[in-house]
C-alpha cells in the first residue's frame, strides 16, 4: 500500500502490523476498519475509502447511491496514487473494501505478482488470454492459494494432451483449496474432447461455491454437453451455482438437484 506523506518510524510499523492483519484475515472487514480509522486520524483519505466500501456492503438505496459516488469521487482524485503502480504492472484493477481485491493479467504477468499479493488483500484474477503455458505457470505460483475467485475472460484453447495437462495441472492444484468462484472460457479440439471432460470429472475444489463453464467444440466427440456433463462426477461439497450453456442444462439438472443451475448469457 502507498503511503500518503512521509512517516515517521513507529507509524510505519504500525502500518505494516495493521496490513499483515488485513492480509491475515481477507474475510474480515474488522481489520480493514481499523486500519481505516488509524488512516482518519493523520489525513489520509484512503481511510474514507475504506470505511465506505465495507458500509457499502451493506446499505441499500440512497445510502448505497450516496457510499459508492462518494467512493467513486475519491478514486477520481487519489487512484493514481494509491494504485498507479500496481496499473503498471497488470492490465486492470478493481478496488474492494478499500483495497485492490482483483487484477487482470496474463498468466506470466501473475507468475511475477507475488510481491503484490503481499501489500494488498488480491483475492481474484481474470487471466487474460490464457494459453497453455500459461495455465501451467498460474499452477506453479505460490499465490495462487491467495485466491477466492479464478476467471479467464478468454478461452483457452485446449487441443493437444499437453494443453489438457496444463489445464489440469492449474484445475487439481491442491493452491486452488480455498477457491470459491471458478470461470472457466473452453475452446476445445474434437480430439481433446475425451481428456477434458475426464479432467472436468476428476475435480476436487472442496471450497467452491460458483462455477460458470463455458465451452465451444468445433467436433462432435467434444460437445459441450458432454464434457460439461462431467462436472457431475467431480468432487464440489460446497457448489450452490452453476451456470453452463443452454443446451447443457438438461444434463445436468438432472444429475445434480441441489444445486441452482442458469444459462449462461453471452
Amino acid at each position: 500500500m502507498l503511503a500518503c506523506g512521509a512517516v515517521d518510524a513507529s507509524d510505519d510499523e504500525i502500518r505494516r502490523a495493521l496490513l499483515a492483519d488485513i492480509l491475515a484475515n481477507p474475510d474480515d472487514d474488522a481489520p480493514r476498519l481499523v486500519f481505516a480509522d488509524w488512516l482518519t486520524e493523520r489525513g489520509d483519505p484512503r481511510g474514507e475509502l475504506i470505511s465506505l466500501q465495507c458500509a457499502a456492503q451493506h446499505a441499500t438505496g440512497g445510502v448505497l447511491a450516496r457510499h459508492v459516488n462518494r467512493a467513486s469521487a475519491l478514486l477520481e482524485r487519489h487512484g493514481e496514487a494509491w494504485v498507479g503502480e500496481i496499473r503498471q504492472i497488470v492490465r486492470g484493477v478493481e478496488l474492494k473494501r478499500g483495497f485492490v481485491a482483483s487484477i487482470n493479467a496474463t498468466g506470466s504477468v501473475f507468475a511475477k505478482c507475488g510481491a503484490l499479493f503481499d501489500q494488498e488483500p488480491i483475492e481474484e484474477l481474470r487471466v487474460i488470454k490464457p494459453s497453455a503455458r500459461d495455465l501451467a505457470t498460474i499452477a506453479k505460483a505460490p499465490h495462487l492459494a491467495k485466491l477466492r475467485s479464478l476467471v479467464m475472460l478468454d478461452p483457452a484453447r485446449i487441443e493437444s494432451d499437453a494443453h489438457v495437462q496444463a489445464l489440469g495441472a492449474l484445475l487439481r492444484s491442491p493452491r486452488l483449496a480455498k477457491l470459491r468462484v471458478l470461470e472457466l472460457r473452453l475452446a476445445v479440439a474434437g480430439a481433446a474432447g475425451p481428456s477434458v471432460r475426464d479432467t472436468l470429472g476428476g475435480l476436487y475444489l472442496p471450497a467452491l461455491e460458483q462455477l460458470k463453464l463455458r465451452v465451444r467444440a468445433a467436433d462432435e466427440a467434444g460437445r459441450p454437453p458432454v464434457i460439461v456433463g462431467a462436472i457431475a462426477a467431480a468432487k464440489l461439497p460446497k457448489l450452490r451455482q452453476l451456470a453452463v450453456r443452454k443446451d447443457s442444462l438438461g444434463t445436468l439438472r438432472s444429475a445434480l438437484p441441489g444445486i441452482a443451475i442458469t444459462a449462461l448469457v453471452d
